[in-house]
């Protein structure tokens, strides 16, 4: 019996923040130069070798939805040009020979960055939907905004909306359904297990927490899915052991590692714990990398052999690899990712499998309820004094999108953008990491979606409004926190 295994690659948009946020666009060419072209390059030489192997995206609603403006594109090809001209001003100028190979690579992948770009005429969202559509990916989405879905327990249909409009927008994006949620950095509780089944996605990632308290002994584990008793939804786990690993040889070889625009050794690896710095070398980072991909990859079987002799069926060795990381502190997390790969496709006896492929061959899942990994935060003051507000713009808004078909086009687009401007006001009302930042965003979302709205409802015939009237939904008090006890299995 051989263990499945499989990396869930993450985009990593936690700060790019809101699209309110004065330099959300700024921020999203950045992410798109120095993650998505490099992934992309990625899964085009897997395409060139003629690898089957498949893999799990993360394709987060909002990158998907900018992915399709002309003025991102226009961003993204500003900063590279930007990059090119810099770079190259540094080679030039630069004596010393470490800095002026650093420099020359950063020029390179500059270079490859721009061939890419105009490759694709600029359009990543194209590139996304033909790694879709060939099998290449198995795309997967998560809540629309970036606040835990567990901030809004009180309200379903918030978590609802959240994952409805996410689906929307990689259906109108990519032309196609999500495979999965993920759900892993959002929040997840059973409470959410009837809305995902409703959703129609095949199944949903969280993390191991909600296994550990399971409502009857997993005979695998988190190493293989939970099925949901009243539909198709299976539920995988992202295990906590799939980080960890044990290194070969003594020596912090994760200290050769690069943070993107660092080049100075005073702020290197472990001279930021108060040892010795080491001086970054590609070098000696490129060497590290074939360490740790065999260190971790070692790790995993290991793992595999073990959970092998306690179940019946093969596990799935599942996790996520924030590709994010290349802007906040690991430069070279994608070159990592395809040693890992060339690893696995020639000396490893793990199969390499995404959930979706581990379905398809194990039909036959774990059958009963996972238990409580976040508990039920409470609605505070601030969120209720809100709640009465965004209760009504939902009604004004839900009772546009019941006439939407009779509203022309340029209407359409800006009922779009008030359903978009809705949901952002609820996570803004709902996150609390932030009062005062969130405070302003919420006003501003509000006064967006009235701005939005207004117009469209003056212009809407009288007969229209009487026929097509809905009630303003009233807020609902908070249920009680559900007491999560012993549950059957199906």
């Amino acid at each position: 019996m051989l263990a499945e295994f499989n990396c869930i690659f993450g985009h990593g948009l936690a700060g790019v923040g809101s699209p309110s946020s004065p330099k959300y666009l700024d921020r999203l060419a950045v992410h798109v130069v120095d993650v998505c072209l490099p992934l992309i390059s990625f899964l085009r030489e897997l395409d060139d070798q003629g690898s089957e192997l498949r893999f799990c995206l993360e394709c987060p609603p909002q990158l998907l939805a900018a992915l399709q403006t002309q003025e991102l594109r226009d961003t993204v090809g500003r900063l590279i040009d930007q990059r090119l001209l810099s770079l190259s001003e540094q080679l030039e100028n630069e004596a010393e020979p470490l800095i002026r190979d650093i420099t020359s690579r950063d020029l390179q992948e500059a270079q490859a960055a721009r061939r890419l770009f105009d490759l694709v005429d600029g359009d990543i969202l194209m590139e996304y939907r033909r790694l879709s559509q060939s099998g290449r990916i198995e795309p997967l989405t998560g809540p629309f905004t970036d606040v835990a879905l567990t901030a809004h327990l009180a309200d379903p249909g918030v978590v609802k909306s959240q994952l409805l409009r996410s689906i929307e927008v990689m259906k109108e994006t990519l032309g196609q359904d999500p495979a999965g949620m993920l759900l892993t950095h959002s929040g997840y509780t059973p409470s959410m297990n009837d809305i995902l089944a409703g959703t129609d996605v095949r199944y949903a990632i969280v993390d191991q927490s909600a296994f550990d308290g399971a409502s009857a002994p997993l005979q695998s584990g988190p190493y293989a899915p939970i099925h949901h008793p009243a539909g198709e939804l299976s539920i995988f786990a992202e295990q906590r052991n799939f980080h960890r690993w044990r290194p070969s040889s003594p020596g912090g070889y994760l200290d050769a590692y690069r943070s993107l625009d660092e080049v100075d050794s005073t702020s290197w690896g472990a001279g930021t714990q108060g040892r010795e710095p080491n001086t970054y070398s590609p070098a000696q980072a490129m060497a590290a990398l074939d360490q740790h991909a065999h260190d971790f990859l070692r790790s995993r079987e290991q793992e595999a052999q073990t959970v092998i002799r306690r179940v019946s069926r093969p596990p799935l060795l599942l996790g996520c690899i924030d590709l994010g990381a290349r802007i906040n502190g690991w430069f070279e997390v994608v070159d990592f990712l395809t040693r890992l790969v060339k690893l696995v496709s020639h000396q490893s006896p793990l199969n390499w499998s995404t959930p979706g492929q581990f379905l398809d061959a194990n039909k036959t899942n774990q059958a009963c309820w996972p238990g409580p990994s976040n508990s039920r935060r409470p609605v505070d003051e601030l969120l209720s004094s809100r709640a009465p507000t965004l209760h009504q713009y939902a009604g004004r808004v839900n009772q546009l999108v019941r006439v939407r078909k009779h509203l022309n086009l340029d209407e359409q687009a800006h009922l779009d953008q008030a359903v978009c401007a809705l949901l952002w006001a609820q996570s803004a009302a709902a996150d609390r990491r932030d009062v005062d930042s969130n405070t302003s965003a919420y006003r501003d979302y509000v006064d967006s979606i009235e701005a939005l709205i207004s117009p469209i409802e003056r212009g809407l015939p009288e007969e229209l409004k009487a026929r097509e009237e809905m009630p303003v939904a009233r807020p609902k008090p908070p249920k009680p926190t559900p007491h999560f006890g012993p549950l059957t299995i199906t």
